[in-house]
């Protein structure tokens, strides 16, 4: 019996609907498969270096969640509920641990979400000054934190010790070596005071001797008192430049760069390619003290 126009079209929809079932099902089994046959190391961080310090040390075995990610605040972000959910699965944690803000308010909400989950400090041997978190900003320090991480991943993954031990010795260098050129560029100055808003390099500065004026004090918006200052100081000193972060409003450097007839230069302390960064900052710095 020949089909009729209207049994056709049902014949059709239903060729469809079976097809689209089966490339659903195909889709679902190969994500299946590839969350079974992935063998990384879930690695939660605080922030941007700290991943490339993890990346340079565990390559492609790492799987990394950065809980702030690009150009959110450390001291205020608050982590969406997919980060939380991802977090529940990590095997290790890499805490900055020098009282960043984030940590301060979360790390104990991360450890209940994952009670098993490793919690390395990054701050381990590194001397905390003046309640400032921004240790990363010393390659010295960056060298302790990487060790810090080390010492604990070849624990939880002993089989891969070697490729850890190796591609973690090969950054240390890199990092030693960013540390003598840092060395060398700001020992050919002798003036080397620069204004900030936010004292974000006070690690930076006690490591080449370089001063570090900040506009922002304890977290809190500055005060006419404090933009005076900061003003005349700079006006002292001959200083051309207020070195901002992108995270932070620029109403009050702006205000202070058209006091002093300068301009303001953004600087980034949290991009996750350490090593071309702290070059990158250097070279901001320097423009400061030529």
């Amino acid at each position: 019996m020949a089909m009729t126009d209207m049994n056709k079209k049902i014949l059709l929809m239903s060729i469809m609907a079976i097809l689209i079932v089966c490339a659903a099902l195909a889709i679902f089994f190969m994500h299946e498969e590839d969350v079974e046959d992935d063998t990384r190391i879930v690695v939660g961080v605080t922030i941007l270096p700290q991943a490339d310090f993890v990346k340079n040390i565990m390559g492609d075995r790492a799987s990394i969640i950065v809980m702030t990610p690009p150009g959110a605040d450390p001291h205020t972000y608050e982590p969406s509920p997919d980060q939380l959910r991802s977090i529940s699965n990590a095997k290790i944690y890499f805490k900055v641990g020098s009282g960043i803000d984030f940590e301060k308010t979360w790390m104990d909400k991360l450890e209940d979400l994952n009670p098993n989950m490793i919690i390395v400090d990054g701050s381990k041997d590194i001397k905390v000054i003046d309640n400032d978190p921004h240790i990363w900003l010393s390659p010295l320090n960056a060298i302790t934190m990487t060790e810090n991480f080390y010492d604990e991943i070849v624990k939880i993954d002993p089989d891969n010790t070697s490729f850890y031990e190796q591609n973690k010795n090969k950054y240390v260098e890199k990092l030693s070596d960013l540390d003598k050129d840092l060395k060398d560029k700001f020992s050919r100055y002798d003036n080397k005071a620069f204004l900030t808003y936010h004292p974000s390099f006070g690690y930076l500065a006690k490591e080449y001797d370089l001063v570090q004026i900040s506009v922002e004090s304890e977290g809190k918006e500055p005060t006419p008192q404090d933009i005076r200052r900061c003003v005349d100081l700079a006006k002292e000193l001959n200083l051309s430049y207020v070195f901002l972060e992108p995270q932070f409003p620029k109403r009050y450097a702006e205000a202070i760069a058209s006091e002093i007839g300068g301009e303001i230069v953004y600087i980034d302390p949290l991009p996750k390619n350490y090593i071309e960064n702290m070059t990158k900052i250097s070279d901001m710095l320097i423009l400061e003290f030529e």
